[in-house]
């Protein structure tokens, strides 16, 4: 279905009013209602780990990882004030052992991932992709986005247009001067379009494919090559990849997504590419660069669906300042302890979200609706992972709500949204597993009625 054409936009639309439209809910509810200005716990993550080395690379050894899951447990507790996560890492693999069994080209549920890499065409291979470039760099404001232009270029960003001159000059370039350097074993570092595994888009597939790990820390460098994705941090500044949460069909600790960290730029010997300034770092000290820094980041990804952004207050976890290595965001973080208040509507909206579910599962379906609903409400446009997908979410649990209450038609309107904003959901399929309660002669059908929708969305 093509998401983007103006008659399933305005059904998408009119779906999702009907859901905003719920915020005002019968005065009855008002006992049972969670408090708006309550923030609650997400459930305790458990998060099953695998490292993955690259022979090519200095190795992950066991005291760096210690350090850094726990470095990371602690930093996610303290600025989101939420449930201490847990890591367990119960995998070791070598990087072409991983790669060939999860991340090849030929797979075929990787097809679009690897469609969209760059293959080192410069400027011409980019205009391909400059609209939905221009598009995806529109979800930042463009005075954050000029601080990532060379000070002497920033006058002539006037518009995105005009950003993605300056990428399409940039990007190409570093590329290029990657393509010529060797890694400490003598071999290249990285070819773009290339089949290697030094790549973004590589480990995009096999994070998705995989099915028994939540996150996977590895020694490698990561080409940042997904040209659908061009991260602004990534593409104007060293075109390297540290960390990114990306989707998966079926792992649900973190919310259908895994998450990848790598220590590459904290152990390399390259100068352009190390994070650390010059100067050598301990072992706690790298610890807290790939955990606080980087997984702790990745987790709030996944989790709250916080994205990268460049102007909240100094000291937040989700901020990539331009041109800050990785030693200095540590330093920042320590400097400023506490939880970003810009960062708060995100961690609201997803432990209202968790409320509301819940409330479904312990049977307060009226609760729930209210909980959930307001959780839309709550939840800020731009969101990592997607705002149709997050709503499309919170539609499909609203429908079930609606169904286990014996409501047929409110039940079905909210499961056409959720498959109009998100139509990978399976909120049909859920929705013909219920029984409905036995209150009234009128509902008898209601299963049936729903058992016939789910076969027409098939």
């Amino acid at each position: 279905m093509d998401v983007g054409s103006p008659c399933v936009m305005n059904r998408a639309m009119r779906a999702l009013g009907l859901l905003l439209s719920l915020a005002v809910v019968p005065s009855a509810w008002a006992q049972t209602a969670p408090d708006e200005d309550a923030v609650l716990e997400v459930p305790p993550l458990k998060l099953k780990v695998a490292l993955i080395e690259d022979p090519d690379f200095p190795s992950l050894d066991d005291g760096l990882v210690a350090e850094a899951l726990s470095s990371a447990s602690d930093t996610f507790r303290e600025r989101f004030d939420v449930t201490r996560p847990t890591f367990a890492v119960i995998a070791r693999y070598s990087l072409d052992g991983f790669m060939r069994r999860y991340g090849g080209p030929d797979r075929q549920e990787c097809a679009r991932i690897y469609a969209s890499v760059y293959k080192g065409g410069g400027r011409e291979e980019l205009l391909k992709t400059r609209d939905a470039t221009i598009k995806f760099f529109q979800r930042w404001p463009l005075e954050t986005l000029q601080t990532f232009v060379d000070e002497g270029h920033r006058a002539r960003i006037t518009d995105y247009a005009a950003l993605w001159e300056e990428y399409a000059e940039r990007y190409p370039a570093t590329v290029k001067q990657l393509e010529a350097m060797k890694t400490p074993a003598g071999t290249p570092l990285v070819k773009a379009g290339g089949i290697q595994w030094r790549s973004h888009a590589a480990w995009s597939c096999a994070s998705a494919t995989q099915q028994d790990f939540d996150v996977l820390v590895t020694n490698t460098f990561l080409l940042a090559d997904v040209l659908s994705e061009p991260h602004p941090h990534a593409v104007f500044g060293k075109a390297k990849v540290g960390g990114f949460a990306g989707p998966h069909p079926t792992r649900r600790a973190l919310g259908h997504q895994v998450l990848v960290a790598s220590t590459f730029a904290i152990d390399t010997p390259l100068p352009l590419l190390s994070e650390l300034g010059g100067k050598p770092a301990n072992t706690e000290e790298r610890g807290q660069m790939l955990g606080a820094y980087l997984l702790a980041h990745e987790v709030a990804h996944a989790i709250f669906g916080i994205p990268d952004v460049f102007d909240h207050p100094d000291g937040c976890l989700m901020t990539s300042r331009p041109g800050e290595t990785y030693r200095e965001g540590l330093a920042s973080l320590h400097a400023h302890p506490g939880s970003c208040p810009r960062c708060r509507a995100y961690v609201e909206a997803r432990t209202t979200m968790d409320r509301g579910r819940a409330l479904l599962e312990t049977a307060e379906y009226e609760s729930a609706i209210r909980a959930l609903t307001m959780a839309a409400n709550k939840t800020p446009k731009h969101l990592h992972g997607g705002y149709r997908k997050r709503i499309g979410e919170l539609s499909a649990l609203i429908a079930e709500s609606w169904a286990r209450l014996g409501d047929v038609a409110k039940a079905k309107r909210f499961a056409d949204t959720a498959l109009q904003l998100d139509p990978s959901s399976e909120v049909m399929r859920t929705l013909a597993t219920i029984k409905p309660p036995k209150v009234g002669p009128e509902l008898v059908n209601v299963k049936r009625t729903l058992t016939a929708s789910a076969s027409a969305h098939q």
